[in-house]
């Protein structure tokens, strides 16, 4: 069969037959590079491949740590500039300097923080409901997707966040430039609303300095003055919390509420019993799961998946979408039931050392938003059949997504 295609314009749109085209016919497969500077870049489209390759300390992000003599394409300036800042990024650190920095974050990314945080959420959900109440029509991804995320966020690390509109720009603008089919003007962009980002994080940085609180950046900034963490390290983690915060949960909010429309008979089940929600949060984001694709990782060693050898340092590629998708690990994958059991051990949030912080934080954004929407909404439906997905391939969300809707 042709080579995976990470580009393939229909990916957006429906990523999924495609998935199980390859997790058929050949699961541990050799396709085009999901980034041009690594020659060979395998695909991974099975749960139990999927999971292993996440656990395994085997695999890192840091290419160069497994050989020095491997062929490597050089990334032009843009896009090499744009991946040496993101590369600081907890998410792209390997052990010992991610277990460190990850140590002095995680305590903030707890169940029971994240729990303290239920009735800010409730009360902003509520509060942007109430601007569109009386229309009967909204546009979910731009009207309540985008700014309850910001808003949680901020609240989480006791940052005040004055332009909400810039924050989201940043935020996008790196996602857009993860994705493989990035242009350097993208990549240009990136960088420059990036600087302008550090220069408000900095900022906020001295004013916290002169107010601490009981948050993470006060904790944080406690870390670099006793010497645990350099600027560097701390603008990294910031901008990564603040980044994953808001544009995975943007996507979630969109692609739930997508799935529950296209699938009345389930919306109609979890309104006649919202005790579901919970257990539906699962479902759906296993159903359309906001990130598609994790991160390239790279073994330390020759390693045989799938019957397959890979040599050390080549490319491994985990599609978290397909895996989700998998009829070894869920019965009748194709098919939404907000029944579903999941079991803890899922790839929707990652696992090993990388699994999501903010795990919790996610579903609880996800619970109260939906139950918000179905609590107080009597009727809801898509006013298009026509949606309008993103063109990046690693996270997967829509663009808007209006619908009319009577109150109760």
């Amino acid at each position: 069969m042709e080579k995976f295609n990470p580009t393939l314009a229909r990916l957006n749109k429906d990523p999924y037959p495609v998935y199980r085209q390859y997790r058929d016919s050949d699961p541990v497969h050799l396709g085009i590079p999901l980034y041009p500077e690594y020659p060979e870049s395998w695909y991974l489209f099975r749960h139990e491949d999927v999971e292993a390759v996440l656990r395994s300390r085997l695999f890192i992000n840091d290419r160069s740590k497994t050989s020095d003599d491997l062929p490597c394409t050089a990334a032009t300036p843009p896009r090499k500039a744009f991946w040496e800042q993101v590369e600081k990024w907890l998410l792209l650190l390997d052990a010992p300097g991610h277990t460190r920095i990850r140590s002095q974050v995680s305590r903030s990314f707890t169940r029971q923080s994240a729990e303290q945080l239920i009735p800010f959420i409730q009360k902003t959900a509520d509060d942007l409901l109430d601007r569109v109440i009386d229309r009967g029509e909204v546009d979910i991804v731009r009207d309540f997707a985008v700014p309850l995320p910001v808003a949680v966020i901020a609240r989480l690390l006791g940052l005040r966040i004055r332009d909400p509109g810039e924050l989201r720009a940043w935020s996008r603008s790196i996602a857009n430039a993860m994705a493989p089919e990035a242009t350097p003007k993208l990549y240009d962009e990136a960088l420059e609303k990036t600087g302008d980002f550090t220069h408000y994080l900095q900022k906020a940085f001295r004013e916290k300095r002169k107010k601490p609180g009981n948050d993470p950046v006060s904790s944080l900034l406690q870390a670099q003055d006793d010497g645990e963490l350099d600027e560097n390290e701390l603008v990294s983690l910031c901008s990564m919390i603040i980044f994953a915060g808001q544009e995975t949960t943007i996507d979630a909010i969109g692609n739930s509420l997508l799935a529950l429309l296209q699938h009345p008979d389930q919306l109609e089940k979890l309104q006649s019993s919202p005790d579901l929600l919970p257990n539906a949060v699962e479902e759906l984001l296993r159903y359309n799961s906001p990130v598609q694709i994790a991160m390239v990782r790279f073994p330390t060693e020759d390693v045989e998946i799938g019957g397959k050898q890979i040599r050390r340092g080549n490319g491994v590629t985990a599609i978290l979408g397909s895996a989700n998708h998998d009829p070894k690990r869920f019965e009748n994958p194709e098919r939404l039931d907000i029944t579903r059991t999941i079991k803890s051990r899922d790839v929707i949030f990652g696992r090993g050392i990388h699994r999501c912080l903010g795990a919790h934080l996610a579903r609880l954004e996800l619970q109260i938003v939906l139950g918000t929407l179905l609590r107080r909404v009597k009727t809801i439906q898509l006013e298009s059949d026509l949606l309008h997905w993103r063109k990046n391939i690693v996270f997967r969300g829509l663009t808007s997504l209006p619908v009319s809707f009577e109150a109760s």
